[in-house]
């Protein structure tokens, strides 16, 4: 959520975000604890962010786990859940740009496409194939079938011929698909209305999708127009 801009001391424009205090997937403060069934959870709140910016005509640029800050969702009724929020847009870039930056992102979540300068949204995947691979081995060992689920997805993320790579639109809705299957707290079976509502929301979003334009205003589809900037 963007609640505007501003200046920083710099005079450099800077996004105002909200404070999330529960830390990040790389080092979650105490009170998120990042469990075998609150990261499917996570990881679908990023796929959904993705697929946000590239229908926007962006490129994010360093997708990792520490980009990812957590925090508690109170909307979701005695069952809190633990969602993630993708930060730090300090390396976003027009998909359509005619050059692009030949070092982007973060070494070990960086796409080998990047070193041509020839490459688009598919590096965001690629990174994010690299947060499934790492978190599916730190969090969910003790569960294979999970961990089969969320490596195997890891690898099609990552797939060196970059075009069969999956979107993040399919990414967000094979999530969706693991999300329903994680119990809740106390061992309840997530209710089949949760992945209907995930699923109504996906065929929304792709039925805004032949409404964005090519003007450079796209941002404005998925966030509020910006408050006046104030100076720090």
């Amino acid at each position: 959520k963007v609640l505007g801009f501003t200046l920083d001391r710099s005079g450099r424009w800077a996004l105002v975000m909200p404070l999330y205090e529960l830390g990040s997937l790389s080092h979650p403060r105490p009170g998120a604890l990042v469990t075998r069934s609150a990261l499917p959870r996570i990881l679908h709140c990023v796929a959904t962010a993705l697929q946000h910016v590239h229908d926007a005509g962006y490129i994010h640029g360093d997708v990792k786990e520490s980009n990812v800050l957590l925090h508690m969702d109170r909307h979701a009724g005695p069952d809190k859940v633990l969602c993630g929020v993708l930060a730090d847009f300090g390396s976003i870039q027009r998909i359509d740009a005619p050059r692009k930056l030949a070092r982007v992102g973060t070494s070990v979540f960086r796409d080998p496409r990047v070193r041509s300068g020839d490459y688009g949204r598919e590096i965001d995947v690629y990174a994010f194939g690299c947060v499934l691979a790492g978190t599916a081995v730190r969090v969910v060992h003790t569960d294979a079938s999970l961990q089969s689920q969320l490596g195997e997805l890891a690898e099609r993320c990552k797939a060196s011929a970059w075009q069969q790579r999956p979107e993040a639109f399919g990414l967000m809705l094979e999530l969706a698909q693991i999300v329903n299957q994680q119990p809740l707290r106390g061992g309840h079976v997530r209710p089949g209305a949760g992945i209907d509502g995930l699923v109504a929301l996906a065929e929304q979003m792709a039925r805004n999708r032949s409404r964005l334009s090519s003007t450079g205003s796209e941002l404005h589809a998925v966030m509020a127009p910006p408050p006046l900037p104030r100076p720090l």
